[in-house]
């Protein structure tokens, strides 16, 4: 009987976690489906904003007020057209390329891009890699962008810790302003950790953190689509991603992938979805 319980435990947890993905695969397919229609439409209208906003900034006898509200509604004209091209490249269906990707350089890569702002910002970055290089069959364009959305969303909390408290009283407590990012193998797969000590992510918010549209950052400031990609990207690498985080202590981003001698059907799992 305790043999049975576990085991029907076991297939219920199980169960439990495949309605999870298939709910929130079924939300990014209708969320796919509708995005390429509503981006078009919503460009067009965008574009004409813009251009008559530019139009009007060049009149010579516009007041300076009004000069700085043209700028304010261009911003917000730009915010909106990035959410556009967002939902554009989320629904856009890309042929993988998948070809053999040295993990620790695609990682470094990505690092450089905003490596030289984070140190501007009191943040810096902490890598520990493996000598031997980890080779990964993959399209490196779409994880670089999985690496990229989970640093600058390190960045972005560590940030808002530092707007919430000076860094000099932080730096007090004992607090580096630290991403670490960690890369190890495991079981025939590669675990890679992205560590930060930023504000961290409410409890009440770690169930709904890969959903479509869903965001913990300020008004303005996400669109909610970073993560709920990543998670599609990852999955069909035939990987997972999951986080952990202690509110006021910073959060934990894990990503487990197979490794390229453990994974020849790689190419098959990506063309399948």
């Amino acid at each position: 009987m305790r043999a049975s319980n576990e085991m029907l435990t076991k297939t219920l947890n199980e169960m439990v976690r495949l309605q999870t993905s298939l709910i929130r695969t079924e939300k990014l397919a209708s969320l796919g489906a509708l995005s390429a229609g509503v981006a078009h439409e919503i460009k067009n209208p965008l574009n004409i904003i813009a251009t008559t906003v530019q139009l009007l900034e060049m009149e010579a006898q516009v007041p300076e007020e009004s000069r700085a509200q043209f700028a304010t509604i261009l911003e917000q004209v730009q915010r909106a057209a990035r959410i556009t091209e967002n939902l554009r490249d989320f629904a856009r269906e890309r042929r993988p390329e998948i070809r053999a990707v040295n993990l620790q350089a695609l990682l470094d890569k990505t690092l450089a891009l905003v490596r030289y702002e984070m140190g501007l910002e009191n943040i810096k970055s902490v890598t520990e890699f493996p000598e031997d290089p980890i080779t990964l069959m993959a399209d490196a364009d779409q994880l670089a962008q999985v690496f990229l959305n989970i640093i600058s969303n390190a960045r972005d909390s560590m940030n808002e810790r530092q707007a919430a408290e000076p860094y000099d009283q932080l730096a007090a407590k004992g607090w580096e302003g630290v991403l670490r990012i960690t890369v190890r193998r495991r079981d025939g797969r590669v675990v890679i950790e992205f560590h930060d000590q930023g504000k961290g992510i409410p409890q009440e918010a770690m169930d709904k953190l890969f959903d479509p549209f869903f965001t913990t950052k300020p008004e303005g400031k996400g669109t909610g689509l970073g993560l709920s990609i990543s998670h599609s990207i990852i999955e069909n690498h035939g990987g997972s991603i999951r986080a952990a985080s202690m509110p006021g202590e910073g959060s934990t981003f894990t990503i487990l992938l197979p490794l390229e001698e453990e994974s020849p059907g790689a190419t098959d799992i990506l063309e399948r979805r």
